[in-house]
């Protein structure tokens, strides 16, 4: 996943975008997921994280078994 703050277009680089940061909390809508970060520290360039999905932990556990 690949999360990006949206500015307006007038934001000034030195009041708005470099000194933006903004915890954000995260909460799953779906039972499928099984592992999501709990916290997501968002700055003027973005961030991502994984999402590890039920399906896509079984195929991981064959794999290795």
């Amino acid at each position: 996943m690949q999360v990006q703050p949206k500015f307006h277009e007038g934001a000034s680089n030195l009041e708005e975008l470099v000194p933006f940061e903004e915890c954000i909390e995260l909460h799953s809508t779906e039972k499928v997921v099984v592992r999501a970060p709990e916290y997501l520290l968002l700055t003027n360039n973005g961030r991502s994280f994984k999402l590890v999905s039920i399906t896509q932990l079984r195929l991981l556990l064959l794999m290795n078994s």
